[in-house]
């Protein structure tokens, strides 16, 4: 991705992202200080309800702690190696799913394709059996390899469609499960290591690579999400 620094609380009014296929910008992050103010949706300070949970950590925590507001901007977290950061919202994601579709690479690669596939073949039917979605994935990898030159695979090894079907097939599953264990718990958040635990084990419950239902109902939310993440950045060059 091609770097955009400075905190978008510190700086607002963020510098045109410029970005070429496979190449994506990326959104910048909050600074130490506001990082600190940020709060949960539902008004508790994300740093308070953290503390009751620590030592867990791993990206997972992001679909059960997110979003956040500091100030008057809304923001997604990530948490890796222990630490989180938290991201502008540079789409206007309704969901952890969302943000994940708009801004990790090897989704914004996947969107890439389904929206120049999209404008190739006009409206893309929603797949009614297994069948049709295995017809309608070769249909992507094969329009993909045509996108991508060689020069440029080498440069960006183990990014493809499939590693983007599989993430959002599965963050789309673990949201679907949050929202159920949500309900059944009547709150909003673990207060504990083991609660939070045993929520992001719960939730996870990872499928096959290819998930087939998630991807049946998925398929046509990512061609409304392509058109917007490609509409909203309007500058990505004809692929190479």
């Amino acid at each position: 991705m091609v770097l955009m620094p400075t905190c978008f609380r510190c700086v607002p009014e963020p510098a045109a992202a410029r970005e070429t296929p496979y190449m994506w910008s990326s959104p910048r992050a909050l600074c130490i200080a506001h990082k600190s103010e940020a709060l949960l949706d539902d008004g508790e300070r994300l740093s308070s309800v953290l503390a009751a949970i620590q030592p867990i950590e791993g990206g997972l925590l992001a679909f059960v702690f997110n979003p956040v507001r500091t100030g008057t901007h809304r923001g997604w977290t990530d948490f890796a190696a222990g630490g989180m950061a938290v991201y502008e919202d540079r789409f206007a994601a309704r969901s952890y799913l969302e943000f994940r579709a708009f801004e990790v690479p090897w989704n914004v690669d996947l969107l890439f394709a389904l929206h120049h596939y999209g404008m190739a073949h006009g409206d893309l039917p929603a797949p009614t059996s297994d069948k049709e979605l295995l017809d309608f994935v070769l249909a992507l990898v094969t329009q993909e390899s045509k996108m991508l030159s060689s020069a440029l695979r080498d440069s960006i090894p183990g990014r493809g469609l499939q590693q983007g079907l599989s993430d959002l097939s599965h963050a789309w599953r673990f949201e679907h499960n949050l929202r159920l264990l949500r309900e059944q718990r009547r709150k909003r958040w673990p207060h504990s290591m083991d609660e939070a635990i045993e929520w992001v084990k719960g939730c996870s419950q990872r499928a096959p690579t290819f998930d087939t239902d998630a991807l049946i109902a998925l398929l046509p939310q990512l061609e409304a999400l392509a058109a917007r993440r490609f509409t909203a950045l309007a500058n990505a060059t004809t692929p190479p």
